[in-house]
C-alpha cells in the first residue's frame, strides 16, 4: 500500500499537481517518520515549489535518518543549483557520492550540475557511465551519454523571435 501512494505522489510531482504530492507524502510521513522515501519527494515538492526554507528543513530532517546525510546534501545541492550556485552544489553532490557512492540520485545530480556548469565533456562521460554503473537502465543517462559521444551538429540559418540568425551548435569534443 505504501508503494501505491509513493508511486501516486510521483505521478502528481510529476504531473504538477504539488499540493496534492505535498499532502500524500506528508501523510506518508505522519504515519513513518522514518520512510526516507517519501522525505526526499516532499523535499523535490518543495524544490518545484520554490520553498527554499522548507526543502532547507527537510534536508535537516533526512540527516536525522540512517543513511540520510547523502540525501540531505542531493537536497541541498538541488537548492544550490536552483539559484544558480553551480560550486556550491557540486560540492554538495561529490559529497553525496561520496557518501552513498551507490545512490543513482547524488550520480545523477552531480552530471546533472556538470551538464549546467558546462565542464570538460570528459568529466561528464565519467559521471554519466558512474550513472549507467549503478542503476544500468536509465534511460536519460544513455541519451545523454550518447549524445555526449555525436559528432558536432552545423546548423543553418534559424528563426528566433522572428529575426534570422546564422547559428551553429558546436558539441564539445
Amino acid at each position: 500500500r505504501r508503494r501505491a501512494r509513493r508511486m501516486l505522489g510521483s505521478l502528481h510531482l510529476n504531473q504538477n499537481r504539488l499540493d496534492e504530492a505535498e499532502h500524500l507524502f506528508q501523510q506518508m510521513i505522519a504515519e513513518k517518520a522514518t520512510d526516507a522515501d517519501a522525505w526526499i519527494m516532499l523535499g523535490y515538492v518543495y524544490l518545484q515549489k520554490r520553498y527554499w526554507q522548507k526543502a532547507e528543513s527537510v534536508a535537516r530532517q533526512l540527516r536525522k535518518l540512517p543513511q540520510g546525510e547523502a540525501l540531505a546534501c542531493c537536497i541541498r545541492a538541488e537548492i544550490a543549483k536552483m539559484l544558480g550556485n553551480l560550486e556550491e552544489a557540486r560540492t554538495l553532490a561529490d559529497q553525496a557520492v561520496a557518501l552513498a557512492p551507490r545512490l543513482p540520485l547524488s550520480r545523477i545530480l552531480l552530471a546533472e550540475i556538470l551538464d549546467a556548469m558546462r565542464a570538460d565533456v570528459a568529466q561528464q562521460r565519467r559521471a554519466l557511465a558512474e550513472v549507467l554503473r549503478v542503476s544500468p537502465g536509465h534511460k536519460s543517462a544513455r541519451q545523454a551519454l550518447e549524445g555526449l559521444n555525436q559528432p558536432p551538429q552545423e546548423f543553418d540559418e534559424r528563426l528566433f523571435n522572428g529575426v534570422a540568425v546564422a547559428s551553429t551548435f558546436q558539441a564539445p569534443a
